[in-house]
């Protein structure tokens, strides 16, 4: 459109309506950031809290897989039996805190025996190992800071899943004991009987 075609009362008559749509536009561009920033920030906060589930979901075999060796170190120490451990009064309740001897022995489990961590070397490109010593000695896993400890233990569900497995194992390994000892007992009566 030209202005320079219209007359004078024309002219004023779209000045007047652009001079109002500029604060209405402001606003809207306003409201439009502030929710486009409450965007960034809730899609920020999804994707911290979904690398957490996979890092969970990362470590569950390799917690279970070393349940035993935790098992060993807590047998006879442990004087309470856990058998639930839905949330976190309970863990509470019982003690299991994120810096109780269990969790301490699962985060050990976790940190030191992961990809890039002290025990496992991380290879970069053509097979190049890195000693990750030197890589987690200054910067160590994002995830490892007592923060980050408590609520993988009790917001993400590492508590609950190191107790049940921490139960199966014991499970397990009591039935295997009584099995053996029971089996035991038959043959000692048998050669006492023979006597």
């Amino acid at each position: 459109m030209d202005f320079t075609e219209l007359t004078e009362d024309n002219r004023l008559v779209w000045l007047k309506f652009l001079a109002d749509t500029v604060p209405r536009l402001n606003r809207e561009r306003i409201s439009l950031q502030s929710q486009l920033n409450e965007y960034r920030q809730q899609a920020t906060i999804d994707l911290e809290h979904n690398e957490k589930l996979a890092f969970v979901a990362n470590v569950s075999p390799t917690i279970k897989s070393h349940m035993f060796e935790i098992f060993i170190r807590l047998i006879f120490p442990s004087t309470v039996e856990v058998t639930s451990s839905r949330d976190r009064r309970t863990l509470l309740s019982f003690g299991l805190t994120e810096q109780c001897p269990l969790a301490v022995l699962v985060f050990d489990c976790i940190f030191k025996r992961l990809k890039g961590t002290e025990s496992l070397p991380l290879y970069i490109g053509d097979n190049e190992s890195v000693s990750a010593s030197s890589a987690t000695s200054s910067v160590g896993h994002a995830f490892n800071t007592p923060g980050m400890r408590a609520k993988l233990w009790f917001d993400l569900g590492i508590g609950t899943f190191a107790v049940k497995s921490f139960n199966a194992s014991r499970n397990t390994y009591t039935n295997m004991i009584r099995e053996v000892v029971s089996k035991f007992c038959c043959v000692m009566c048998f050669l006492l009987t023979l006597i």
